[in-house]
């Protein structure tokens, strides 16, 4: 009873440490009225002599990327689509969540990534964008190094690493007792940190592209004519799964023309009227008067032809 009771204890004692994730590098940057901070965590980091975090490639770090703004403004956080976040391997990526604090609001967003061996890791161009008004800005965050060690078996590296050592035989029970424990606290940890992950349930993108229509009359000119682009593109990819953001115009008009799941009659207004916005940013001439709201109407009614996302259909979730 004794071994028993000691091993409960040493237990408990070290959930605490698991569940506590060690900051690896914190930076911030403001511009435009924007301020924005990258944070690297992670959840089983080492130190070394000096107490320093001493990340190995059998870490696998959470960065979180937290942009403060006004309200008037409309930020477009970075996402990243191939497999890498810089030099790291990219796991997952997260929906950008948006709170209110005060005038202000944040606007966050997740990559879970791992390195693959020791050595010098470069992080990732991490480029934000916001409109205001008449304004744009652009804050691209610094791009440092992140140096990932291999863990030595002598020790020489890390003042904490030490080489496991062989149970005894009399102690196997509270090892065994220590194992299951250990397992269903991670099991645990895993749980909160999938349902923290998920966050909010995202918007449909129907209802996601009729908010971010209603956010464009705010600007005005070629300004609001290049939203109304983005706006359409950004449902196209999410609801359809078209490539309409890697795509130029003449590159993904097919796919969306032989789209079935998209009505008729809205392929064709979708086609006008990205067909006429190309033609305004890449001839470089002005809108003609009240154009703006007459494109922003024949979205609205193709959206309103095309059917509601199901709970069976796929999304790539790409807005």
């Amino acid at each position: 009873m004794p071994r028993l009771f000691t091993a409960l204890l040493s237990l408990i004692c070290l959930i605490p440490a698991m569940t506590s994730a060690t900051t690896l590098l914190e930076l911030e940057d403001a511009a435009g009225g924007l301020t924005a901070r990258l944070t690297i965590t992670g959840d089983t980091l080492l130190v070394n002599d000096q107490g320093e975090p001493w990340p190995t490639p059998a870490d696998q770090l959470l960065c979180t990327l937290t942009v403060t703004a006004p309200e008037t403004t409309a930020v477009t956080m970075p996402s990243l689509t191939g497999a890498a976040f810089g030099d790291f391997t990219l796991l997952d990526q997260g929906e950008v969540e948006v709170r209110r604090t005060g005038n202000d609001l944040v606007h966050q967003r997740q990559w879970l990534v791992e390195p693959y061996n020791p050595g010098a890791y470069r992080l990732p161009g991490l480029l934000i964008r916001a409109v205001r008004g008449n304004e744009t800005f652009e804050l691209s965050l610094a791009q440092p190094e992140i140096t990932v060690h291999a863990v030595a078996a002598d020790n020489s590296a890390g003042g904490d690493i030490l080489p496991p050592l062989a149970p005894k035989e009399r102690s196997r029970l509270p090892l065994i007792l220590s194992s299951l424990g250990l397992g269903l606290a991670a099991l645990v940890i895993w749980l909160l940190r999938r349902r923290h992950k998920r966050g909010p349930r995202p918007l449909p993108p129907k209802q996601r592209a009729l908010n971010e229509l209603a956010r464009a009359e705010e600007l005005s000119g070629r300004q609001r004519i290049e939203r109304l682009a983005y706006i359409l593109r950004c449902y196209l990819a999410s609801r359809f799964e078209l490539q309409c953001l890697e795509q130029t115009y003449e590159e993904y008009a097919p796919s969306i023309n032989n789209c079935a799941a998209i009505p008729a009659e809205s392929r064709a207004l979708f086609l006008a009227v990205l067909e006429r916005c190309d033609q305004l940013k890449f001839t470089n001439s002005q809108p003609e008067p009240r154009e703006a709201e007459r494109l922003t109407k024949e979205i609205r009614e193709g959206l309103a032809a095309c059917p509601l996302a199901g709970p069976g259909d796929k999304t790539c979730g790409r807005w």
